[in-house]
């Protein structure tokens, strides 16, 4: 972070943006392979002010004042499609279309939780992950000390989800998880054994249906990959 730059984050999501990783390296924008121009690959915002960088091409990229807040977004992420701009203010998480047309409100979702942690989005659409710490009535315990939550909410076009409202939010199974790796429909997490070993686990949150029989009868459970000594490096294919 620098001083006028509250959070960066590039198109879906890549390592750095995951749990208990480092910061991210500085980020270079560079012209596309193709002619063509790109859609949204950069959200940041000075302030109150959201921006993001789009239609990037051989002679740069253009910046786009997207709205004006009252106060500083804590957390600002793209989704995988680079339509849809979500940050956190306190326990809210809005997002908005950045395709829809100049001084369009964002839309607003109220969390049950005083910390909302982003942590990154699925590669192939409008889904994210992110940590939750339950609500305290004390005030001397801090977030990082009570037992936290990972959920993935669909943050898309609402009219292009074909399920009912209470299926966008899929808690994922109890349990001290944290997330290594996300695909386009499909993340993997990791749950610590002790003693520098620990398990993987497959997470499905938008199967596809036509091609994965077990995918709507196991969405949101932590299925056994593998286990062993601590892993390095978890790569999911587009597949």
């Amino acid at each position: 972070r620098s001083s006028d730059l509250v959070a960066a984050l590039l198109l879906g999501a890549s390592g750095c943006t995951l749990d208990d990783l480092p910061a991210c390296d500085p980020i270079e924008i560079v012209a596309p392979r193709s002619d063509d121009a790109s859609p949204t690959v950069l959200a940041y915002s000075r302030g109150n002010e959201l921006f993001v960088l789009d239609g990037c091409d051989a002679q740069g990229c253009s910046e786009r004042l997207v709205t004006t807040r009252d106060e500083a977004p804590e957390q600002l992420l793209l989704t995988g499609s680079g339509r849809w701009l979500t940050w956190v203010s306190g326990s809210e998480l809005l997002r908005i279309d950045l395709a829809a047309p100049p001084g369009t409100a964002p839309i607003t979702t109220a969390i049950d939780a005083t910390q909302v942690e982003l942590i990154g989005s699925l590669r192939g659409g409008d889904w994210i992950v992110f940590r939750s710490w339950a609500q305290s009535s004390d005030p001397t315990v801090t977030p990082s000390a009570r037992s936290s939550e990972l959920f993935a909410r669909y943050v898309g076009d609402d009219a292009a989800f074909p399920f009912d409202d209470a299926a966008k939010t899929i808690r994922i199974d109890a349990g001290e998880f944290r997330v290594v790796a996300l695909g386009h429909r499909n993340l993997v997490v990791r749950k610590s054994l002790g003693e520098g070993r620990e398990a993987l686990y497959l997470v499905r949150i938008a199967p596809s249906f036509r091609q994965d029989e077990h995918g709507a009868a196991q969405i949101g459970e932590t299925l056994l990959l593998a286990h062993g000594p601590a892993f390095s490096r978890v790569l999911v294919v587009s597949g």
